[in-house]
């Protein structure tokens, strides 16, 4: 399987026609509605939508009116992705391309803020968020020759409350991705099963690393 664009994933991935054939046809993940409180996959609080963020002190100053509107919209359509169930589907989708499964648990956290309270040890993908979702910014392509092996961008994902980082990597050659879409500044990406990152040197550092699979949806 080739290799992926990041600034438009154009990596091979699922249709929505072979999205419910596989899920029609999978026994290794029965999703079913009447499972969603047994799978608890969202919670409470995020399958009921939340508000907008909070504009940043930042951005309120640099940023014109029409683009404030347009991340307030862009907000308002992932939340609907999550609270109307087409995240938890897609979700299932990503089960059926784990070779071996995680199983060291996942953590629900609304905010980014939150992924700082999960307090990991030090070791890396110790913790993984199940769902989180924020504005891209600080979109960075390195010249391929200056990045490691597969990473594809750094940037940092920002939802009002707090700011992480993130690595993409190019993880096409284990699984295929299950949204295609473009990758942009004030983009929303909605992110599945992210393993968090931890370093603890004199000020605690957290990273999000991800791979195109743990791309539910982007919405610019």
């Amino acid at each position: 399987m080739g290799g992926c664009d990041c600034s438009n994933l154009s990596c091979d991935h699922f249709s929505d026609n072979e999205l419910d054939e596989l899920v029609r046809n999978s026994k290794i993940y029965d999703f079913v509605p009447n499972n969603a409180p047994e799978y608890d996959l969202i919670p409470s609080n995020v399958r009921n939508g939340s508000p907008p963020p909070l504009v940043e002190e930042e951005d309120f100053c640099l940023e014109p009116p029409e683009v404030e509107e347009l991340k307030a919209r862009l907000w308002s359509e992932a939340c609907n992705f999550i609270s109307s169930g087409q995240a938890e589907w897609k979700a299932s989708i990503y089960h059926l391309s784990y070779k071996y499964p995680w199983d060291h648990g996942t953590k629900n956290c609304e905010w980014i803020s939150d992924i700082g309270k999960l307090e990991p040890p030090g070791k890396q993908c110790k913790h993984r968020v199940r769902f989180v979702k924020g504005f891209v910014r600080s979109l960075d392509y390195d010249p391929p020759e200056t990045l490691p092996m597969r990473l594809r961008a750094r940037f940092k994902l920002y939802d009002g409350s707090c700011v992480i980082c993130v690595s993409l990597w190019d993880d096409s050659l284990e699984k295929r991705a299950i949204s295609g879409g473009v990758i942009r500044e004030n983009c929303v990406l909605v992110l599945y099963d992210v393993p968090v990152l931890f370093k603890n040197q004199g000020v605690p550092r957290y990273r999000l690393s991800i791979g195109y699979s743990n791309i539910l949806a982007v919405f610019n």
